[in-house]
């Protein structure tokens, strides 16, 4: 059951959105703030599966915050919902640790969608500015390609983790954990776990115990 909290400083807005979601079976919002300097606290406070976070707050701007979200709990999902349609912010938010960006004039649907993307394990950005910023320089290495959430699964296979030890030490399902599996290996044409590994080591993910 997928639980959400809203960071947007338009309170028509929130109670818009919210209402979206619960028209989803199972799914629930368990906080709500218009005041980025509140976000972090609450996130760690409910831990949500997923982020709703516009960039434009009271107190503390949303980059600021995704920031500090990132860094305070790097599983986090974090889908940052923004007016703002420029390619050179998105990928700033990126950069800051959001795993999706969706423009506001988007449709409940694209919202629904681009949830359930991340919930899947894999990033989104909105169609119409997705190829711009992928081509400004996003993706500079494979390992731009991958999530956060991705880079720490694939960590964790590389040091010689089963998927159930994944799936405890994230707290998501086994399943997530090889639909998460499935998609690096998929990004990063890798066909192995051997592949998995050496790819792991070679860009810094993961360092083998000496000895």
């Amino acid at each position: 059951m997928p639980t959400f909290v809203i960071a947007e400083d338009h309170a028509l807005v929130r109670e818009g959105l919210a209402l979206r979601l619960s028209l989803e079976p199972g799914w629930e919002v368990i906080g709500e703030t218009g005041d980025g300097s509140e976000v972090e606290g609450l996130v760690v406070e409910r831990r949500p599966d997923v982020l709703i976070l516009d960039l434009q707050l009271d107190g503390m701007q949303g980059l600021e915050v995704c920031t500090a979200v990132r860094r305070r709990l790097p599983e986090q999902l974090i889908l940052v919902l923004t007016a703002n349609p420029e390619a050179d912010v998105a990928r700033r938010a990126l950069d800051a640790g959001a795993d999706g960006y969706l423009i506001k004039r988007g449709d409940g649907a694209e919202l629904v969608h681009a949830i359930r993307t991340l919930l899947d394990g894999s990033g989104y950005i909105s169609d119409d500015i997705g190829r711009e910023v992928v081509s400004g320089g996003k993706v500079d290495t494979p390992v731009d390609a991958l999530s956060p959430r991705e880079r720490h699964v694939l960590a964790l296979i590389a040091a010689g983790h089963g998927s159930r030890e994944i799936a405890d030490q994230l707290s998501i399902s086994v399943g997530t954990v090889r639909k998460h599996r499935e998609n690096l290996m998929q990004k990063l044409d890798l066909h192995s776990i051997a592949e998995v590994t050496s790819f792991a080591i070679k860009n810094g993910l993961y360092t083998p115990p000496r000895g």
